[in-house]
C-alpha cells in the first residue's frame, strides 16, 4: 500500500514571491488553515515569517503550530534562525588553529563568569560538523 501524498500549497506574495511547500498532512482542513495562516502573514506584515517558510528555515506545520499558540513574536527568524551547525562553522573559520587561548585574559568585572578554551593544532581534523 503506498502512502498518501501531502497536501500542496502554492501561494504568491508581493515582496516575498511564490511559496509552493508540501503543508505535511493529508488533512484539507489542516491544508485551509495554513493558506488562511499565510494571508494573516502578509495582511499583518510578518514578511520575515513568509520568507523564512519560502527559504525553508520554517516548515508550514511548525509555523502553525507557534500561530495557533499566538508565539510567532517568540520565533527566531532571518539571520537570528542560524542553526547551531552554521553558527559553529562560521565560529570555528575564524579561530586561529595555532594559537592557544587557554591563557587569555580580558578586563572584566570581578565576579562575572568566565569562558575558557583551548585550540589545539590539528583542531580541523578533530571538530567535526555533520
Amino acid at each position: 500500500m503506498m502512502t498518501p501524498l501531502t497536501l500542496i500549497i502554492d501561494r504568491t506574495f508581493r515582496g516575498v514571491g511564490r511559496i509552493k511547500k508540501a503543508t505535511g498532512t493529508t488533512n484539507p482542513v489542516v491544508r485551509r488553515k495554513m493558506s488562511r495562516m499565510l494571508t494573516e502573514l502578509y495582511e499583518t506584515g510578518r514578511l520575515d515569517l513568509l520568507r523564512d517558510i519560502r527559504d525553508n528555515r520554517r516548515t508550514l506545520l511548525e509555523v502553525l503550530d507557534a500561530h495557533q499558540r499566538k508565539a510567532l513574536d517568540a520565533m527566531a527568524t532571518g539571520a537570528t534562525a542560524e542553526t547551531l551547525a552554521d553558527a559553529m562553522r562560521r565560529w570555528i573559520d575564524k579561530q586561529q588553529p595555532d594559537v592557544d587561548y587557554s591563557g587569555c585574559r580580558s578586563a572584566r568585572p570581578l565576579g562575572s563568569p568566565t569562558i575558557s578554551f583551548h585550540v589545539p593544532s590539528g583542531w580541523r581534523r578533530r571538530i567535526s560538523i555533520a
